[in-house]
């Protein structure tokens, strides 16, 4: 699978820069930088706080209350996680970049 995606990208950048040339293709992967740089916080907070959750919770009160056996109150549980964690996109974004000042702002991260 990761070998599609690079031949994928290896494609895109250079059609790319066939049709608009290499300072098109300089831009895009400089883009690309700022929101990897913007993203990467992000992942690694949440493989730790996924480290802890699964280290708080064993699995059986887990799998009990949003297993396949939970029902519409496992459903109900996932909805609400979901909507307590729920946040803008650009809210995280600009707060991620405030943040980290050396971080320049992400141009597809600024609210429309």
């Amino acid at each position: 699978m990761t070998v599609f995606f690079v031949v994928l990208a290896a494609a895109a950048g250079t059609l790319l820069a066939q049709r608009q040339g290499v300072e098109a293709v300089t831009g895009a992967l400089l883009s690309a930088g700022e929101l990897i740089a913007l993203v990467i916080p992000l992942v690694v907070i949440a493989i730790v706080m996924a480290a802890y959750a699964q280290a708080l919770l064993p699995r059986e009160i887990v799998e009990r209350w949003l297993g396949r056996d939970a029902g519409w109150r496992g459903l109900f549980i996932a909805i609400a996680a979901g909507a307590v964690t729920r946040a803008d996109r650009s809210w995280r974004f600009r707060w991620l970049s405030d943040c980290v000042r050396w971080v320049p702002r992400c141009r597809s991260a600024s609210p429309t």
